[in-house]
């Protein structure tokens, strides 16, 4: 029987729920000895947002901002089936990336970070659409945001760091300084699921000078995440990545090792490969485990 790694390419179906009926492909690419998922598909997968594209081109610049660089360039510009038919280069990461990855997402760090108590502003409905606006010029900054006071001071920290993604608003930031600048509510919205729409009309109508994008697809209109949710997502990209290795999925070992990944006690790191290693072995307890290291570190 032909290994069905040499086909390279795969999509794989993947349900995170029992009822849920109509199940997600994550195209994956067997490289440098291990499969690497479409990043794209994960996070549309997780997330349920409808253009995982920019999501991920957001995520990718938050990244850096806060000190994740060393994580997304471990992806690798891999070629996968389009819906067109063809093969295009998409950022691809394996488990271990991913799994970092995952753990940095956005609507999951809102949901596992508590937000600050913010006095300095009024109060309103969490959901809406806002503005930064120059009260020297009038030009302003629309966006819109499930919790706009947190949104607020997530602005005002990055302009104050000179790190905000709007480059118009950050430079006119520099030039006019903080007290030129008042945040304002456009719109409150009872129903959330307008955000994006509401937004983009706003956009439209008013073509804000320091937005640099004219698209309100933005990642901060999504849902929080459920934690399970996270958990079953890594669960089933873990299955599917040892299902290839012989690693003996069946043993406590890798099962310890499977929930401690899902619940984020342990988070894998870059050297998760060397534990598919020791697993494929016959590895079964962390005490045969660190003498398989051992005797890796000897030959070496």
């Amino acid at each position: 029987m032909s290994d069905p790694r040499e086909q390279a390419h795969e999509s794989a179906a993947v349900a995170l729920f029992d009822d849920e009926t109509a199940e997600k492909a994550v195209r994956r690419v067997w490289h440098e000895d291990r499969w690497f998922f479409s990043v794209v598909d994960v996070i549309g997968l997780l997330t349920g947002s409808a253009s995982p594209q920019q999501y991920w081109r957001d995520m990718k610049r938050r990244i850096y901002d806060e000190g994740f660089r060393e994580v997304s360039i471990t992806c690798r510009q891999l070629k996968l089936p389009a819906p067109d038919g063809k093969f295009r280069a998409t950022d691809c990461a394996d488990f271990a990336t991913l799994a970092a990855l995952l753990h940095a997402l956005p609507a999951l760090h809102r949901r596992a970070t508590p937000h600050p108590s913010l006095t300095s502003f009024p109060d309103f409905c969490d959901s809406g659409i806002y503005a930064i606006v120059n009260t020297l010029t009038q030009d302003r900054y629309i966006g819109s945001s499930y919790d706009m006071a947190n949104r607020f001071a997530q602005h005002t920290t990055l302009l104050r760091r000179g790190q905000h993604h709007a480059r118009r608003l950050q430079e006119a930031w520099n030039t006019y300084g903080e007290d030129a600048f008042v945040f304002v509510v456009l719109e409150e919205l009872s129903d959330p699921d307008q955000l994006a729409a509401v937004e983009q009309a706003y956009l439209d109508a008013e073509q804000p000078a320091y937005n640099g994008a004219t698209s309100a697809q933005n990642w901060l209109t999504l849902p929080p995440i459920a934690e399970d949710r996270l958990q079953r997502l890594l669960h089933a990209l873990y299955d599917l990545q040892c299902a290839d290795s012989h690693s003996g999925g069946q043993s406590l070992f890798v099962h310890i090792l499977r929930e401690a990944i899902g619940y984020g006690v342990v988070k894998p790191g870059r050297n998760f490969q060397l534990f598919l290693a020791a697993a494929a072995s016959g590895v079964e307890t962390w005490a045969a485990f660190g003498t398989f290291m051992r005797q890796r570190e000897q030959t070496q």
